[in-house]
């Protein structure tokens, strides 16, 4: 068996795969409305928690 050779396959493909998943990801990050901060791939609001947190004290002072 080569080892180099199985070496630098392994090294083509894993690059090959890290440029994939990294195009998905790119046409997949959304941003907090507020701040600008990525959110998480499954993140459900438009705000992130801190800026989430931040708009219900707020609103909560205000009542």
């Amino acid at each position: 068996m080569d080892e180099d050779a199985l070496y630098e396959t392994r090294e083509r493909v894993a690059a090959e795969i890290n440029e994939i998943l990294l195009h998905r990801l790119r046409n997949n990050i959304r941003f907090c409305e507020r701040c600008g901060r990525s959110l998480p791939l499954h993140h459900r609001g438009r705000l992130c928690d801190d800026c989430y947190r931040r708009m219900r004290r707020r609103r909560e002072g205000t009542h």
